[in-house]
């Protein structure tokens, strides 16, 4: 890769542009003071996001984009409560990569319950998923909007 220096300026952020969608790019950082350079610091990555117009979103939680590369073979809903939720069941499901794109679009995890199913929520819409043993399959769910 080729190595640019910044000048820090309180506060400060950079952009990188025309990287193309789904790339990922990495990243090691010195600094220098005094004249003198520190070692590099730990390599990250980050990964540009899929082109936005091959993005399928659920039905009933439209701010929610299906996993890439899965279909969901039914749904259902219920209310609990008075509150609309909708399931997808999955044959499969790489819970981990769908964790991570929840966490790249704001939200924050709240909880996993014994059973392996995790919960994450954002202004007040929860989801949910994980694998539900007695059907033998995964889920995602959530409230409608």
């Amino acid at each position: 890769g080729s190595k640019m220096a910044i000048h820090y300026k309180g506060d400060y952020s950079t952009y990188l542009m025309d990287i193309d969608s789904n790339t990922t790019v990495y990243f090691k950082v010195t600094a220098v003071t005094n004249g003198v350079e520190s070692d590099f610091s730990s390599v990250i990555s980050a990964t540009t996001l899929p082109d936005s117009s091959s993005i399928v979103y659920f039905p009933d939680m439209s701010d929610i984009p299906q996993p890439d590369g899965y279909s969901y073979f039914y749904s259902a809903k219920s209310n609990v409560d008075g509150d609309a939720y909708v399931y997808y069941y999955y044959d499969y499901l790489d819970t981990d990569t769908f964790e991570d794109m929840l966490y790249d679009l704001g939200y924050t995890y709240e909880d996993t319950t014994s059973d392996g199913t995790i919960f994450m929520s954002k202004g007040g819409n929860l989801i949910g998923f994980g694998y539900m043993s007695d059907r033998d399959c995964y889920v995602i769910f959530g409230n409608v909007r």
